[in-house]
C-alpha cells in the first residue's frame, strides 16, 4: 500500500508551478534556488512542499489518482517540448560540454521513472488506506523528513536506521525514495528554465548543478 499512496501524492510535490509553454518552473524565484548550496537548497524546496501537502480523504483517493494522471500527462508534454526544441543542445551552448550530457541522462532516468508511475496507478487502491496514511503523517513529521534537507546528497533510502516499526521503517523508505525523486526532477527543471531566465551563471554555480545532475541521478 506504501507505494500506491505515494504514487498519488508525488506528482504534487517538488514541482511548484509548472508552465508546459515556456519551461519555467515556480518554486521561488531562481535567485534563492542558486544561493550558497544548490543540492540543499532543493531538498528543502521538497521537503517544504511535502510537510504542506494536504493527504487526500479516504472517499476521494479516485480524485487523487486522477489528479496524479493529469499531472503525468502534462509532464509528458514536457518531455516532449523539451525533445523538439533541443534544450539538451541549449544548455550545453550556455553552460558548456559538461552539463549538457549529465541533463540528459537525468532527463532520461525521471521519464523512465515517471512511466513506471503510471503503469502502477492502475493497480492502487484504497485496502489499508486509513492506517498508511496515518503512518505517512508520522513519518512527515518525524525526524527523517527533518534531517534531510541538510546534506547536498540524496539518502539511500535502505540505510534508514532509526529504531521504528517495521511499517513505519517502510514508510519512511518509501517517503525517501519519492522524495529523492522529487529532487532530482525539481533539479532537472530548474537546468531548463535556467536557458530562459538565468543564462549568466557563476562558474561555481554551474560547476554545482553539473555534480547534482551526476551525483544524484
Amino acid at each position: 500500500m506504501n507505494a500506491g499512496l505515494l504514487i498519488t501524492l508525488f506528482p504534487i510535490i517538488g514541482f511548484g508551478d509548472l508552465n508546459v509553454d515556456d519551461y519555467s518552473l515556480s518554486t521561488g524565484s531562481n535567485e534563492k534556488v542558486l544561493e550558497g548550496n544548490i543540492g540543499k537548497n532543493i531538498k528543502q524546496i521538497v521537503v517544504d512542499a511535502l510537510k504542506t501537502l494536504s493527504l487526500p480523504p479516504l472517499d476521494d483517493l479516485g480524485s487523487a489518482l486522477r489528479q496524479s494522471s493529469e499531472i503525468l500527462d502534462t509532464l509528458e508534454s514536457f518531455f516532449d517540448f523539451i525533445q523538439k526544441n533541443r534544450i539538451q543542445e541549449l544548455i550545453g551552448r550556455q553552460y558548456g560540454p559538461v552539463i549538457a550530457p549529465n541533463f540528459g541522462l537525468a532527463m532520461n532516468t525521471a521519464i523512465a521513472f515517471f512511466r513506471l508511475l503510471r503503469s502502477r496507478l492502475e493497480n492502487v487502491t484504497s485496502a489499508n488506506a486509513e492506517i498508511a496514511l496515518d503512518i505517512l503523517a508520522r513519518v512527515i513529521e518525524g525526524p527523517i523528513l527533518q534531517a534531510y534537507p541538510q546534506d547536498p546528497e540524496l539518502p539511500y533510502p535502505f540505510e534508514i536506521s532509526i529504531e521504528m516499526d517495521k511499517a513505519t521503517h517502510e514508510m519512511s523508505q518509501s517517503v525517501v525514495f519519492m522524495c529523492n525523486m522529487a529532487a532530482l526532477w525539481t533539479l532537472t527543471l530548474l537546468t531548463v528554465g535556467l536557458t530562459k531566465y538565468e543564462p549568466e551563471l557563476h562558474p561555481s554555480q554551474i560547476r554545482q548543478i553539473e555534480q547534482l545532475l551526476r551525483d544524484w541521478t
